[in-house]
């Protein structure tokens, strides 16, 4: 049975730009403000942890759930016309200051 495996690296900025769209179709749940950092940890999930410059003055960090970065970062590929197969096993990795989203898809149909 072949298996297709792709890994799809996101550099710090494109993280923000991912999590900042998903945020937008999701009522806007992170503060009003500016991304002064964006960390990508792993303890032991990978999430990250943004920090607001807030509007009404000071900073504030708001933690990102494996889900949610997951799910940010598929979105972004959707729309920037990355193919992401629906039925692909998907997992993320920390890799420098970005995040790496391994795709694996195994042919079912191989054989038949």
């Amino acid at each position: 049975m072949p298996t297709e495996m792709r890994q799809i690296a996101f550099h710090h900025q494109e993280v923000a730009r991912a999590l900042l769209d998903y945020d937008k179709r999701r009522d806007n749940k992170f503060p009003a403000g500016t991304i002064r950092n964006i960390e990508i940890e792993e303890d032991p999930d990978i999430h990250a942890t943004i920090i607001f410059d807030v509007l009404k003055g000071g900073s504030t960090e708001v933690k990102v759930s494996p889900e949610v970065l997951a799910a940010s970062l598929i979105l972004f590929c959707i729309n920037s016309k990355i193919p992401m197969p629906a039925d692909a096993t998907k997992r993320l990795q920390k890799i420098g200051d970005g995040v790496a989203l391994f795709v694996v898809k195994r042919d079912k149909s191989y054989g038949r």
